[in-house]
């Protein structure tokens, strides 16, 4: 399933139709990649790799590796929110490339290192992203200048606004799962992956 996400937002049309706007760029077409990568994960681990030990430590089993993860997604992450990343990934077919291929193993190594974080690792990570998000949406909005030259002032300014609002989304959603699962004290103990 993963794989004909990111197969179906790489073909030629979509993609184009994707990289026409700044929002359906950066809110649309770069988060589902990173959900490509993830549902790439969820099927490797569940199907793939079966073995007690691979289930019981996972791809990020030790804290290091899962610090690791974190760290080289969240500069991914950075990375894709630049505006000179997003005006050569249509300028330039190998920065595309890139762009699929960057984004992908971070969503296919984030679901794993997320499933096994400890709360404060998780809580950094998301905090970050969540706040880069929101600081790169707000200068979007307020910059007077195009900051991409592949895209109109408007559709940066609807950018802006669209990244303030998935920041706090994911900032809700986050907070509402983490008190959901200290409400059922049986949801804290159990294992992600059977």
């Amino acid at each position: 399933m993963g794989l004909a996400l990111i197969g179906a937002l790489a073909l030629p049309a979509l993609r184009t139709w994707l990289e026409r706007d700044m929002v359906l760029h950066m809110l649309v077409q770069l988060p589902l990649i990173v959900v490509g990568g993830m549902l790439c994960a969820d099927a490797t681990l569940r199907r793939v790799f079966k073995c007690a030990d691979w289930n019981r430590l996972g791809l990020t089993g030790f804290i290091w590796a899962t610090m690791v993860v974190v760290i080289w997604a969240t500069m991914v992450v950075v990375i894709w929110m630049l505006p000179k990343s997003i005006d050569d990934a249509i300028a330039q077919p190998i920065v595309e490339v890139m762009k699929f291929l960057s984004l992908g193993i971070a969503g296919f190594l984030l679901r794993d290192a997320l499933a096994r974080a400890p709360l404060p690792l998780e809580g950094f990570f998301l905090g970050n992203s969540v706040w880069m998000m929101a600081t790169v949406g707000l200068l979007y909005q307020s910059s007077e200048r195009r900051l991409c030259n592949a895209y109109g002032l408007d559709s940066q300014v609807a950018t802006g606004r669209g990244l303030v609002i998935f920041s706090l989304m994911i900032a809700v959603v986050w907070v509402w799962r983490i008190s959901s699962k200290a409400s059922v004290p049986h949801l804290r103990t159990l294992d992600r992956y059977p």
